[in-house]
């Protein structure tokens, strides 16, 4: 392995794997004609070590695809990345027992569980606690306790209790909005 490189890094025994692996690829691939060298897609940490391993040798680096799909494609000096880059052949690299890489893909995945239904309290109280909003603005409390301007996607039986507030000071208590104007104001 090229320790040198990658003093500043610490690297797991399945990274020096892949280093190595990618190391003889690319003494196989600067034997060849060839002109790029595509590895297989990894993740930012994988692909930053496969730069710095490229780099060393005097080729220029480039990281093609999106998503998952991203991957590192090293090319000899001068020559440009193709626009069918997606077309060239993988380099395998990555170590079997890479337990990142045995992970089904996404859509061989079985579809998560739906979560609980979360148990919304009875009663929404926030005691003493002032919020603030634009004086003269329109709140809304929803019955998952939150509070804001009406959103586009606010149903109307999630909530709870809407009022204009004159002055932009609020509390909530009892599941209502409460002014400073109010009698409840100060009482606890």
């Amino acid at each position: 392995m090229k320790a040198h490189l990658f003093q500043d890094t610490e690297i797991s025994e399945v990274e020096q794997t892949l280093i190595e692996q990618a190391d003889q690829s690319i003494n196989r691939f600067l034997e060849t004609e060839e002109t790029v060298l595509r590895f297989e897609p990894m993740n930012s940490y994988r692909r930053r070590l496969l730069h710095k391993l490229g780099t060393d040798y005097g080729l220029e680096s480039h990281s093609v695809g999106e998503g998952p799909d991203r991957a590192v494609c090293l090319l000899r000096a001068g020559s440009e990345l193709p626009d069918n880059w997606n077309e060239l052949p993988i380099q395998q690299v990555q170590p079997a027992e890479d337990p990142e890489r045995e992970r089904p893909p996404r859509e061989a995945r079985p579809p998560r569980e739906p979560r609980p239904e979360i148990p919304r309290p009875a009663v929404i109280d926030r005691g003493s606690q002032t919020f603030y909003a634009l004086p003269g603005a329109e709140i809304i409390l929803r019955t998952d306790g939150s509070f804001g301007v009406r959103r586009q996607d606010d149903a109307e039986t999630e909530i709870v209790h809407e009022r204009v507030v004159p002055n932009g000071m609020f509390r909530v208590r009892q599941s209502r909005i409460i002014c400073a104007s109010d009698p409840e104001w100060r009482a606890l």
